[in-house]
């Protein structure tokens, strides 16, 4: 058998960290530049995984074989393509969860044609972005406001201190964008969505009610989880098709997951990154 590593979005105990939709697609990414240079297959495995229901993926592995399962369990970790080269001496396959570090290295065409074809709306998710759609311009700017994995963040509209400061700095920049160009925001957080939708006639929204993707390779599967996985990967999928884009994250001055994924992989250009300061 020749040599592969089967990149993996799965339930797994193992993993403390909450892996979202865009650390997957980062590490696929990265593996992606390992596997080119070390002449070995990469497959991405998301079958266990709700988004299942809804994508479809070119390069699923379909064999049977024994494999060593590596786990990440330090978000910083990424595998140098030594490690990986000594793994495969004793393997001929490994299984991978999950990488979720993106290199450092240029993305190249092909890198971003073959997330495409792993990570491809199906015939059902497809007819559901489409309907969206028609609800919003034909041409807009992206905008993504992170602000918690967690209750804390979730629940921010209850905090109105700290949500009036989080209006006046997110309201500092749409002030500061042309207000002729329409900007679809999408947000873990409804109630800021709704709020900022209100407030300014170009800012758009889709009625769906998101959910972090990692959250659902810990805990059992509900059918409400199911209809918000739909609604979160359509939002992902409608921010990929922005002109430009822009974020707030509570994790880092470098943009929000959402971000570095539709930038660094899919050439969307960006327009500022921001951080807000949570009390966490």
């Amino acid at each position: 058998m020749h040599k592969s590593i089967i990149h993996t979005y799965s339930p797994c105990k193992e993993l403390p960290i909450l892996f979202g939709l865009s650390d997957f697609i980062k590490g696929t990414s990265t593996l992606y530049h390992s596997t080119v240079r070390l002449g070995v297959n990469l497959y991405v495995d998301y079958s266990k995984h709700p988004i299942s229901n809804f994508l479809t993926n070119s390069h699923c592995f379909s064999g049977s074989c024994n494999e060593e399962v590596i786990y990440f369990n330090n978000k910083a970790f990424l595998f140098s393509n030594l490690e990986i080269k000594k793994l495969l001496i004793r393997n001929d396959v490994i299984r991978i969860l999950t990488h979720m570090e993106l290199s450092r290295d240029k993305i190249t065409p092909d890198n971003t044609v073959f997330i495409k074809e792993c990570f491809t709306p199906n015939t059902r998710l497809q007819q559901y972005i489409d309907k969206l759609k028609k609800e919003l311009p034909h041409e807009y700017n992206g905008l993504h406001i992170r602000v918690g994995d967690y209750p804390w963040g979730r629940g921010i509209i209850k905090n109105k201190d700290f949500l009036h400061k989080t209006i006046a700095t997110i309201e500092e920049y749409i002030l500061s964008q042309p207000c002729d160009v329409p900007i679809l925001l999408i947000s873990d957080n409804k109630d800021l969505k709704d709020c900022l939708k209100l407030k300014y006639s170009h800012i758009h929204t889709v009625d769906v009610e998101p959910i972090h993707l990692g959250e659902l390779i810990k805990y059992p599967l509900l059918d409400k989880d199911l209809k918000k996985t739909k609604g979160t990967l359509a939002e992902f999928f409608l921010f990929l098709q922005s002109k430009s884009i822009s974020s707030f994250s509570a994790y880092n001055e470098e943009g929000t997951g959402f971000t570095t994924v539709a930038s660094k992989i899919f050439n969307i250009p960006v327009i500022t990154t921001k951080f807000l300061d949570w009390p966490y």
